[in-house]
């Protein structure tokens, strides 16, 4: 039975183009994008440490802001930053 990651490569590998695109890929390790639930340094840390190799973040300034010792600055709307 294949599993997800064989079924998204042979989808992949029926895209138009890509026959000459993946002899080049072949060998080179997975990269991993994180993305959801990362909303400040301590969770981004969190995710690069278990082997992130990106992480896609709506928060990216604050996490930057955060890494460099400033402050964060207050949400610029008043809609709830807790979801």
């Amino acid at each position: 039975m294949p599993n997800r990651a064989s079924e998204l490569r042979e989808r992949v590998r029926r895209m138009p183009g890509m026959e000459r695109l993946l002899p080049a890929l072949e060998g080179l390790p997975p990269a991993y994008l994180v993305g959801g639930g990362v909303r400040d340094l301590q969770s981004a840390r969190a995710m690069l440490e278990a082997g992130a190799d990106r992480i896609g973040a709506s928060v990216g300034v604050k996490i930057v802001q955060e890494s460099q010792g400033l402050a964060a600055k207050a949400p610029a709307s008043s809609a709830p930053t807790n979801y």
